[in-house]
């Protein structure tokens, strides 16, 4: 009997098919992706476009208190040159065109902290080892606190080399699946934290 793949892989390997790579990335398709998904899940979506032809699409879950502080998070279709040449293994999926650019740039990580507090606080109780550390390449969130917007890059990718960008750049299927569960248990967690 074959392994039925986990449909977080296979939607997250369908996106990656979606072209993106320069001079002439398919933003439509990865917009019209997005939304179906958000369709599909019962999700509030919608996009705007700040510069013409580069739409950024928003979906919107409601917390169980509508009136606490929006949870914003974020991700980018990365549009780094491929060389398919390189491509060779089934078993890991190769984020050549969608690159998971959240890595750790935090902040204040004090207890007294609501924001990290709650953040860390999944973390230990997932017995999950991490270390902080200021990433130079994180830019989105250097912006976003220059705006007095509190800013956490998370990767949950242990195990897995930081090529950013490289031509060989993956991610194996248990590593992604693992962050799934992860992000699974923060968001709820962090997107219902009472106003501090």
């Amino acid at each position: 009997m074959a392994h039925e793949e986990d449909i977080a892989v296979t939607t997250f390997r369908n996106y990656l098919r979606i072209d993106t790579e320069q001079p002439n990335p398919n933003y439509k398709a990865c917009e019209e992706f997005l939304h179906a998904l958000a369709a599909e899940l019962q999700i509030k979506c919608s996009s705007v476009e700040c510069v013409p032809g580069k739409p950024v699409v928003i979906m919107t879950i409601e917390g169980k208190n509508p009136s606490l502080p929006s949870l914003f998070l974020y991700s980018h279709t990365d549009v780094v040159p491929t060389f398919k040449v390189c491509l060779c293994c089934e078993s890991v999926l190769f984020l050549m065109a969608a690159v998971m650019d959240n890595s750790p740039t935090i902040g204040r990580t004090s207890k007294d902290d609501p924001w990290w507090n709650e953040f860390s606080s999944v973390l230990d109780e997932m017995h999950l080892k991490y270390k902080t550390e200021v990433f130079v390449g994180a830019t989105d969130s250097r912006y976003l606190r220059q705006l007095n917007y509190k800013a956490i890059g998370f990767s949950p990718m242990i195990n897995t080399p930081q090529l950013l960008h490289d031509h060989n750049e993956f991610l194996n299927e248990n590593v992604f699946l693992r962050g799934v569960d992860i992000y699974a248990k923060l968001i709820p967690r962090l997107a219902n934290l009472p106003d501090h």
